[in-house]
């Protein structure tokens, strides 16, 4: 191995927390070690955000069978746009423990995910830190209240550029400094008046996506292919916001293809004295020190280096005398593409819906106020989007060919409108467990694979309530139906 300055700190990991880990101690003046596991990406080449379906040779979907059968949920992520910036599940698989079923998004790259993110910025509130004490007596509270948090989203949002409202609703507060939300699409103005005739509030989402210039960064062009990578700097990515500010510092070290395999500890002290990690480039193991480590590899890969750690001292792994190292994980429990349509919309022009490539709108969680005649504790908030879009989208399942499918399309097409992602606040429905495998699975680098274990959830009286006054919340008559008026 060969000699290594002593860092004072080594972040692992460039992504959401990494890159801003890295950035914050650096501009600090501390000496910082930077090891993502992944490569630098050159959004010229890399990214293909205005390459449209027709131009590639399987249409984007990749040659049949290219990917294997891919997780729920990763369909529309994995496509030919995208598919060498993605772990492919086939070519780097993890274990699924029997009667189990988990979907792993891996990017590794430096940026890690925020390449391809979905941009969304809204904060928690007051009630999301103490659920336990404000919410029903479910699940436990943090030990830092929203007053606490409340200057460092300042901070965030500030260095990264996030465009949003300025109205504050319960429970849902907002940045004071952001930048001015983007236009509504004409469908989701539709939902906005018809939510605001059943008493529900319908905000500008906060988005990390420039509306106008900021920071030398280009506003949003409306290209609306965040999905496939933005070649623009104008939604947030740490690759190309923060760690060119980085790079020219000698206080900052960046070393791509460096996948950290274990912490390495001070038996004398008990603190972090480095990290071994494998040059995925040469397949050698090499060793770097520092003061201190921060574990920003993502909420898997970082359970995986402290497995990985285990030694004579700490035979769980590191940050495990408990034992509970990788249960009880909060997974976001999200059900996708429930579609709706306003069939006043049927047959009006085309036009151009791409805008920042996500939602403008969205409905904050808003029955707090019924938390005493529910027979559940939580909520939900709705995303909706609308408009005409590159992609087939329901279009793909309609009937006919040729003159027929044309017709559909012409008619129905325009007045779609798919909620399609509905996060949900539910607590003790679902245990996760992270299990780190034995011996007879061994990644591609040497730092040992994944085992997925969930425990089934199991829909007692009160989610099964839940569940059906979500369904009467997104009922069409109630929302969709109660905007049906022109625009």
């Amino acid at each position: 191995m060969s000699s290594e300055p002593v860092y004072d700190v080594i972040v692992v990991g460039s992504g959401g927390g990494g890159g801003i880990a890295a950035y914050v101690l650096a501009m600090k003046g501390l000496n910082v070690l930077c090891l993502e596991a992944g490569r630098m990406l050159d959004p010229a080449k890399d990214f293909y955000p205005h390459k449209f379906s027709y131009e590639w040779e399987y249409r984007g979907q990749g040659k049949p069978g290219q990917y294997g059968k891919l997780p729920q949920g990763m369909g529309w992520k994995i496509k030919e746009w995208t598919d060498h910036l993605y772990t492919i599940p086939e070519e780097d698989p993890y274990a699924v423990a029997p009667g189990s079923k988990f979907t792993w998004t891996r990017l590794r790259a430096v940026g890690g995910r925020t390449n391809l993110w979905g941009r969304g910025c809204d904060r928690f509130g007051p009630l999301d830190f103490k659920p336990r004490s404000l919410q029903g007596g479910w699940g436990d509270d943090w030990p830092v209240n929203y007053d606490d948090v409340a200057p460092y989203y300042d901070k965030v949002e500030s260095l990264i550029g996030v465009s949003g409202g300025s109205e504050d609703v319960y429970n849902t507060p907002t940045g004071k400094n952001l930048m001015p939300p983007f236009n509504p699409r004409c469908g989701e103005l539709l939902i906005k008046k018809g939510a605001e005739k059943l008493g529900i509030k319908v905000l500008p989402m906060p988005l990390a996506v420039l509306s106008q210039a900021y920071d030398g960064r280009p506003p949003c062009h409306y290209c609306g292919a965040c999905n496939h990578g933005c070649d623009t700097r104008s939604r947030y990515c740490s690759a190309e916001v923060l760690i060119p500010k980085l790079l020219p510092m000698p206080n900052f070290t960046l070393r791509a293809n460096a996948a950290v395999h274990t912490v390495l500890m001070d038996k004398h002290t008990g603190r972090a004295r480095g990290v071994t990690y494998i040059d995925t480039q040469n397949n050698l193991e090499y060793e770097a020190r520092g003061k201190a480590v921060v574990l920003a590899a993502s909420l898997v890969e970082s359970i995986r280096i402290l497995f990985n750690s285990r030694n004579r001292e700490y035979p769980q792994g590191l940050a495990n005398s408990s034992g509970t190292l990788g249960k009880y994980l909060m997974e976001h429990v999200a059900f996708n593409s429930i579609e709706g349509y306003f069939p006043q919309l049927a047959g009006r022009p085309t036009t151009n819906d791409d805008g920042p490539g996500e939602m403008c709108l969205y409905i904050p969680r808003y029955n707090y106020r019924d938390q005493g005649k529910k027979d559940y504790v939580g909520g939900w908030r709705l995303n909706f989007y609308t408009g005409c879009g590159s992609g087939p989208g329901p279009g793909a399942g309609l009937p006919g060919f040729g003159a027929a499918i044309y017709f559909y399309f012409g008619f129905y097409y325009k007045g779609v409108v798919n909620p399609s992602q509905v996060y949900v606040e539910l607590e003790n429905v679902a245990r996760e467990e992270i299990l780190r495998s034995g011996g007879s699975l061994s990644h591609h680098h040497g730092v040992g694979k994944i085992r997925q274990s969930f425990l089934p959830a199991i829909l007692s009286p009160a989610a099964l309530e839940w569940k059906r006054d979500l369904k009467r919340s997104v009922d069409p008559e109630n929302i969709f139906g109660a905007g049906n008026q022109k625009v």
